[in-house]
């Protein structure tokens, strides 16, 4: 079994978007998911789930306390999967899921505040000594130039800062400010589901080859 915690001390950044939308998608691709709910209070991705029509992924809330015996539940289980969403402005919960992980995706906008602010869970994640990466989310619309897919100005900038100054890996794939992913939430839904052909769901389908791809490569 895989685990994914999606870690962010800084609220907004887009962790339950991220974390749901990677449970989905993992599971049309045929894997057995778990969509862990560490948010406390807010449990967003519990609100999202009791709206959901399908199987598929199982819900949990954890605390901090609860997530070592989860995990070991979750294996027992047969599960392939684990995506943790965790709390915000809380160092221990980001410290705990942190270390559990395979993989640690951080979700940051590209403005100058949030990027100011990402260096704190960075430092985090570092500590873990797991593989991590920051995920550029709610950027502006990637153009096509000659043929060729180019990023605004603000999100290639993003980059050089955490590549640069906070020395960590970005995902290759952003994701945009698009209001499919709004829509789809309100229906229990992910954007895969809500509109399978759109651009919302490509580039989720482009987050999951990405993050299979670290998770399962070579292993």
């Amino acid at each position: 079994m895989k685990i994914v915690s999606v870690v962010s001390q800084k609220g907004g950044g887009g962790k339950t978007t991220a974390a749901l939308h990677l449970s989905v998608v993992a599971g049309q691709k045929g894997k057995k998911v778990a969509l862990v709910d560490n948010d406390h209070p807010q449990h967003s991705a519990a609100v999202w789930h009791q709206g959901r029509q399908a199987d598929q992924p199982l819900l949990a809330k954890a605390t901090m306390e609860d997530l070592p015996a989860l995990v070991n539940q979750a294996r027992s289980d047969g599960l392939d999967l684990l995506i943790i969403d965790t709390s915000p402005h809380n160092d221990e919960a980001a410290v705990a899921a942190a270390k559990l992980a395979d993989l640690i995706i951080i979700p940051c906008r590209p403005g100058p505040l949030d990027l100011a602010a990402v260096g704190a869970t960075i430092r985090v994640c570092a500590h873990s000594k797991k593989p991590y990466a920051v995920l550029l989310n709610a950027c502006p619309m990637v153009r096509r130039v000659l043929g060729k897919e180019r990023e605004a100005a603000i999100v290639r900038e993003a980059r050089t800062v955490i590549e640069q100054q906070y020395k960590a890996r970005t995902v290759p794939q952003q994701l945009t400010q698009l209001a499919a992913y709004s829509h789809a939430l309100i229906g229990g839904e992910a954007v895969t589901e809500f509109e399978p052909y759109g651009r919302a769901a490509e580039e989720i389908g482009r987050l999951w080859e990405w993050t299979e791809g670290e998770l399962y490569n070579g292993n």
